[in-house]
């Protein structure tokens, strides 16, 4: 039959389908079977009895059609409202599993708009690390570089290249940038340094001096920590670090101790001095008490009497000795001509020895606010220089007048010391107002000029020297003083000569 071959292939199929799919199909089979029901077995609600007397009386053939036409209507019906059921199910399931993707589709993408954010905001995160971090290192003038211990290759950012005068991230062996860069004195030091890091397994820390392209030489501070092997656990690889120019903390810690020493000299001076008096007293009552015996000789007595001028001559020196440590607390109104002489009379047995004459020229009014002790140190330290830069015989000129500062035009005392010595070479030039730097080997101490300078510069002047080591040999040393300034701090009422 044909209905149930329809059946039979719906119900008994071996093709794997969906459940909702199946019972669909099992719906339009029982509609099916149920409209063939009055083709194979006659209508639906006629008995067999009802057939036999239908075939037998031929008159009731209209009853029997409309029979079959109720039955095949009311089976159309079944099938209908099995097919509506079926459809509207099917429906509620589209619609509730459309819901449902449609949820997890909207939370996936708010899920992935929060990774998104997430993302940028770690990359925002990173790029400001990474520019804190650049901050840091420029601040603290520092590179970074790395190094790799097979290939000896060294990679260094924009920072450190400029420091070693080298181009960023052009591979070099460490070799051959320490010979080109690191200071000839520094290269044992350095190599030993990196041998023993790499020996013992740790960081990495020297400081040495490199050498710049210009010539000039600045001193640098370089440390590093290594980078072990992934698959060779406790071989180092290579190395990380950091390179930093600390010429200025170098300087600073070099001022340092020099005014240490400075004020170490000053105190051992000022100690000595006051234990001088002592001595010297003694010694001056003895000769005073030796001069008054009527029984010396006239050519003892003579020679007692220079005794006593040499040793009042040593009592000035260790007073001066004094008021130079000492009198540096409040300015006073100072006469330079009458500081210029009395410097000139402390040195006249030094000229006397040498044979030679100091000259001071005076013009116009010399008066200033200063510090006395401290501005007869800085004419002291340039007449004794004169002298010891001088021959026998030689002649020395001391000038003063009035000037102006150049750009402010404010009055001033220009003081000029002039010798025809052998004059300053170009080399020494270039280091004269350094501390401990001296030509006089013997007895320089390499502090005058540097003193002078600093005395100078707190008065609010300058210094300035010319000098020639070709004939006419000479050198000029020139102070120009403002007459008042207020970093001095308050005059006082007294006037110093």
């Amino acid at each position: 039959m044909p209905g149930g071959e329809l059946f039979t292939i719906i119900m008994f199929s071996r093709v794997t389908i969906p459940r909702e799919t199946a019972d669909m199909f099992r719906t339009i089979a029982l509609g099916v079977k149920l409209a063939l029901i009055p083709f194979v077995c006659g209508p639906v609600f006629a008995s067999l009895a009802d057939n036999a007397r239908l075939d037998r009386t031929a008159g009731r053939a209209g009853e029997i059609e409309q029979l079959a036409m109720r039955s095949e209507i009311a089976t159309l019906q079944l099938l209908i409202s099995a097919l509506e059921e079926a459809a509207l199910r099917q429906t509620k399931r589209l619609k509730s599993a459309y819901g449902e993707l449609k949820k997890q589709g909207e939370l996936a993408q708010q899920q992935s708009a929060r990774e998104i954010a997430r993302a940028r905001e770690d990359e925002r995160m990173l790029q400001e690390s990474e520019r804190r971090l650049r901050l840091a290192l420029d601040a603290g003038k520092m590179g970074t570089w790395k190094w790799d211990a097979e290939t000896d290759l060294l990679d260094v950012d924009e920072k450190a290249a400029e420091i070693f005068g080298w181009s960023p991230h052009v591979s070099v062996t460490r070799s051959a940038l320490r010979e080109r860069a690191v200071f000839a004195e520094d290269r044992a030091l350095t190599s030993q340094a990196l041998t023993e890091a790499l020996k013992a397994k740790d960081n990495y820390r020297s400081e040495y001096r490199v050498v710049r392209e210009d010539g000039s030489v600045i001193w640098v501070h370089s440390s590093g920590t290594p980078v072990f092997s992934a698959q060779t656990p406790g071989e180092v690889v290579g190395m990380i670090g950091t390179i930093q120019d600390i010429t200025e903390r170098r300087n600073q810690e070099a001022t340092l101790k020099q005014t240490e020493m400075l004020a170490a000299t000053g105190r051992m001076a000022a100690t000595i001095a006051h234990e001088i008096n002592n001595p010297l007293e003694a010694v001056t009552n003895l000769i005073f008490l030796a001069k008054t015996n009527e029984n010396i000789p006239h050519s003892v007595r003579k020679h007692l009497e220079i005794a006593d001028e040499e040793l009042a001559r040593v009592g000035q020196i260790a007073q001066q000795t004094l008021g130079f440590y000492r009198d540096t607390s409040r300015p006073h109104a100072l006469n330079v001509a009458a500081v210029i002489s009395d410097v000139i009379a402390v040195f006249e047995r030094r000229l006397s020895y040498k044979q030679m004459y100091c000259r001071p020229e005076f013009r116009g009014d010399l008066e200033i606010v200063g510090l006395q002790g401290e501005l007869r140190q800085a004419i002291s330290n340039l007449l004794l220089n004169a002298i010891d830069a001088s021959s026998n015989g030689d002649a020395l000129r001391i000038r003063a007048r009035e000037t102006r500062l150049l750009g402010t035009g404010l009055s001033a005392v220009s003081i000029a010391v002039c010798d025809s010595g052998c004059g300053i070479s170009d080399s020494a030039k270039r280091k004269l107002f350094s501390p401990f730097f001296t030509t006089k080997e013997s007895v320089g101490t390499g502090l005058g000029l540097w003193v002078t300078k600093g005395i100078v510069e707190k008065h609010g002047g300058s210094i300035r020297f010319r000098s020639r080591v070709q004939p006419p040999c000479g050198t000029v040393f020139r102070i120009v003083l403002p007459r008042r300034n207020d970093r001095l701090g308050p005059e006082t009422g007294a006037r110093a000569h």
